[in-house]
């Protein structure tokens, strides 16, 4: 049988019947509870649920308010949304290569920041958190965190925006999404700008979204933020038996930090080894084959993104959640190692 690049556990009954029950759908009990417990779980005063990690990084971007045309400095490697956030509320994005562990290389930020810079929107790619420690930066920074609920950090930034998809490491069963803040001016605009702009019923402020994350996945949610620890620790655990047992012909991503959303390699003869590990009952996914800045009407000259344009041809994530089992490691690994052994042709 296929092992698949994602397997979902399955979800508590109890806590879908709950909210039937009461009914409130929309905005309910569930939300109320899992944006207290959730904030508190990330060490924030408020948490704003959202119906989508893209509607997460648009609102959070909107509560800055960059004017028409500024820059906001972010990666070229990573899903279209963070660049399609930037678009969509004015600015200019802004592309800053990578470093080794796929994450934006914080040296080439501080170069290109200029006048015209208004932000800067990091990504914690796979789950490995970037390191800004050293970039003093009086402009405001908004954290693209989709791929890195749980993950610790060594700055602080104004808002910070997740992810609930179901692959994510707290992951519901449809869209979800999250705003985290320490300030009550941004966690007021956000909850106004997911809700129709209402400040009160009827009384919009300006135009918003219907972006609410409803009761359903809310009420999932909390049940699953209960074992994220644990869930976590799996992930951990299982990179650790990918890092001692893949062949070292491979590039590795680093052990010591992150939460492992994705276990994403370096592979030479990509495509064909993505061939082997099909015969060999095994499910990848590349992530990512282009860079967002091919996107951009505006042409963006590669030759400043060198490693990003390397990261799109050689990156490869393999299986990695929960519930994986050791002989399910062992054939990926087995059947990685074997193609790699026949001189990476087979």
């Amino acid at each position: 049988m296929m092992i698949p690049f994602f397997r979902p556990t399955k979800p508590d009954l109890n806590a879908l019947e709950e909210v039937i029950k009461r009914g409130d759908y929309v905005s309910g009990k569930d939300v109320d509870l899992f944006e207290k417990e959730v904030a508190d779980y990330l060490g924030v005063k408020y948490a704003v649920a959202v119906n989508s990690g893209t509607d997460a990084l648009v609102i959070a971007l909107e509560c800055i308010h960059p004017p028409k045309g500024s820059e906001i400095i972010t990666t070229p490697f990573t899903f279209w949304a963070t660049t399609e956030a930037i678009l969509r509320v004015g600015a200019k994005p802004v592309f800053a290569d990578i470093t080794d562990d796929f994450n934006i290389d914080v040296e080439q930020v501080k170069e290109l920041m200029g006048g015209n810079t208004w932000a800067v929107l990091p990504v914690h790619l796979f789950g490995k958190p970037a390191s800004f420690a050293t970039l003093s930066i009086g402009d405001f920074v908004v954290d693209d965190c989709c791929q890195a609920f749980g993950a610790k950090f060594d700055y602080d930034a104004e808002l910070r925006c997740y992810s609930f998809f179901p692959t994510k490491t707290l992951g519901g069963y449809g869209d979800g999404g999250l705003i985290a803040t320490n300030n009550k001016h941004y966690a007021e605009d956000c909850k106004w700008r997911r809700n129709h702009g209402f400040v009160s019923k009827h009384y919009p402020l300006f135009p918003g979204y219907n972006s609410r994350l409803d009761s359903i996945q809310a009420a999932f949610l909390r049940k699953k933020l209960r074992t994220i620890n644990k869930d976590i620790q799996e992930r951990k655990d299982i990179a650790a038996f990918y890092d001692f047992n893949l062949t070292s012909k491979i590039g590795k991503p680093d052990l010591k930090e992150g939460v492992f959303n994705y276990y994403t390699i370096r592979a030479k003869n990509r495509r064909t080894l993505i061939n082997h590990l099909i015969f060999s009952g095994i499910e990848t996914k590349i992530f990512y084959p282009r860079l967002t800045c091919d996107n951009v009407h505006t042409p963006w000259d590669l030759e400043k993104v060198p490693n990003a344009v390397k990261a799109t041809q050689e990156a490869l994530s393999l299986p990695m959640y929960p519930g994986l089992s050791m002989q399910e490691l062992y054939q990926i690994c087995d059947a990685v190692n074997y193609f790699y052994e026949k001189g990476g042709k087979k």
